[in-house]
């Protein structure tokens, strides 16, 4: 009876500290979700648009998930796929669903951040466990600075 208690245990001790919590392997320092700390275009502060209390972007595997949020627990989100090969990180919106239109509603480029096109590339200037921070420059030449820290 002692034999059968202890093998239970054992099992499902090893249960529990082999779950997955990364779907689709560990992505590094990115995995998690970041909350937008500031935002300027040409060194001039960009707020948020009305009624909005925060912005997120959160990862996991090769999806980013781009969440507005505005008061009273209402929420807006745009998906993407990204990529990163050294500095250089590309966000694609070219996604569409049965219903929704490539470019669209929740495949739409996050307008709240400046972006536009199905892809943007950014420059990574800081990531590490705490703040992940980057730059791009639009077609006109408005270079835009996102400053971002982990949330969980």
């Amino acid at each position: 009876m002692k034999r059968l208690a202890y093998i239970t245990a054992l099992l499902a001790a090893l249960a529990a500290t082999s779950s997955c919590t990364q779907n689709n392997g560990h992505i590094g320092p990115l995995f998690g979700s970041w909350s937008l700390q500031s935002m300027t275009v040409d060194d001039a502060d960009m707020p948020l648009p009305p009624g909005v209390i925060g912005t997120t972007m959160s990862f996991q595997s090769d999806v980013v998930r781009f969440n507005l949020i505005y008061q009273y627990s209402h929420t807006f989100e745009s998906f993407a796929t990204w990529s990163k090969t050294g500095d250089v990180m590309v966000f694609d919106f070219a996604h569409h669903d049965d219903v929704t239109a490539e470019g669209t509603g929740m495949y739409a480029p996050p307008s709240w951040l400046g972006f536009e096109a199905l892809q943007e590339t950014v420059t990574v200037t800081e990531l590490d466990g705490k703040h992940f921070d980057f730059v791009r420059t639009d077609d006109e030449g408005h270079k835009y600075i996102y400053k971002f820290d982990r949330t969980w």
